[in-house]
């Protein structure tokens, strides 16, 4: 099959129709867990070409199709035993989550520390991908990299050059080579890029096992991960995992939109991979609205899931961290049940004293109220303690 994918990719030489092939094959692989077979691949390169379909409605055909619904009818038979003796490794894990640019990040890091915590490493991208998509990664990257172009500095891209892209001195708190990562690049072995109520017993049973591997592998007793896609998942990752503890952290909706703007500016492009809900809305606005939209309608979906799992869910504010890191740590892992390691502020990574305030440099009057407008009511939902 695979050799008959590379004559139909060698026979369209033009690259827009090398392209829709080689997405359209990662749909396949990724829903059905099979390459496209030939007459499929032509049907819908020509409906895509030809504005009859799109990508989206490709991927709705497919999860609607017998062949996906056979697929997860035979997963239901999966030994209960069998998923319990992984479950036994999995107890409270604990997912950071937050706007993307909201200081997820730097919290991962400081959390990342704890002696007891298992995390991604870089090191298990490749696990994840395949060998021919990243042979594919590889001439895709180089190439930008020749022309002096922008990319984003993703999963995709730290899969293919690893730690040579990497900054040695971010991650000093932390073990010699160690360098978390948000692992969506995992996440999506077992989730579409969209929000999902449930998966199959299968990929239950598969994240379960995959999850202990980790665990057991770095010789740890919980799991700690920062992602801030995981909200289009929240409702089941809480169903898979139970007692699973929720981390939110929350900023300044001026510095995330300053923040997002200057991502995509130095990168080409930034997407936070979380869908819009709202599409007929967000198209009317502006660039700098439509930033601001993404933060309301994530933090609003938070805030829906916060209520709902008030024990398990705990919101933390990024000035607050940042101005006193150890209070908030301590106070992090006193809510999810760890001591606090001997020689803790060691662990800490370096938090400057006080907040930058880049987005005065980096908005106008103009920009702030758009942005202000949008996100009020978000704000006021999630108890924002600073003055706005």
């Amino acid at each position: 099959m695979i050799l008959k994918l590379k004559k139909l990719i060698k026979n369209n030489s033009n690259k827009q129709d090398s392209e829709l092939i080689e997405k359209i094959t990662e749909y396949y692989q990724r829903i059905l867990n099979r390459e496209p077979d030939p007459e499929g691949l032509n049907n819908a390169l020509h409906n895509i070409k030809n504005n009859i379909m799109t990508l989206g409605r490709l991927e709705i055909s497919l999860l609607n199709s017998d062949e996906y619904k056979n697929l997860n009818l035979k997963n239901e038979e999966i030994n209960k035993e069998e998923i319990d003796y992984f479950y036994k490794f999995i107890k409270k894990p604990i997912f950071i989550i937050g706007v993307p640019r909201s200081g997820t990040g730097l919290l991962y890091q400081a959390l990342c520390a704890h002696p007891e915590l298992a995390w991604f490493d870089v090191d298990d991208l490749k696990l994840w991908i395949p060998e021919r998509r990243q042979e594919k990664l590889k001439k895709y990257y180089t190439k930008l990299t020749e022309q002096k172009k922008k990319f984003p500095m993703d999963e995709d891209c730290l899969a293919i050059f690893g730690r040579n892209l990497l900054n040695p001195k971010k991650f000093e708190n932390l073990p010699p080579g160690s360098y978390p990562i948000e692992g969506e690049t995992f996440w999506k072995l077992y989730f579409d890029s969209r929000f999902v109520e449930d998966i199959s017993n299968n990929k239950k049973f598969n994240l379960v096992k995959a999850l202990s591997d980790v665990i057991i592998r770095q010789k740890k007793s919980r799991f700690l991960n920062k992602a801030p896609q995981n909200i289009m998942r929240l409702y089941v990752i809480k169903k898979i995992f139970p007692d699973a503890i929720f981390i939110n952290i929350a900023r300044n909706p001026r510095s995330v939109v300053s923040s997002m703007i200057t991502r995509s500016e130095k990168e080409g492009s930034f997407d936070t991979g979380i869908p819009i809900l709202d599409v007929e809305n967000y198209n009317k606005l502006d660039s700098v609205q439509k930033w601001a939209w993404r933060y309301k309608e994530i933090t609003e979906i938070i805030y829906e899931f916060s209520i709902q799992n008030l024990h398990q869910f705990k919101t933390v504010f990024y000035e607050e961290f940042m101005q006193n890191p150890k209070k908030i740590v301590k106070d992090i892992f006193d809510f999810c049940s760890l001591d606090i390691p001997e020689n803790f502020e060691q662990l800490l990574p370096k938090i400057r004293d006080e907040p930058t305030k880049k987005w005065v440099q980096k908005l106008n009057k103009e920009d702030i109220e758009k942005i202000l407008e949008i996100t009020k009511s978000s704000i006021q939902k999630m108890n924002y303690p600073y003055k706005i």
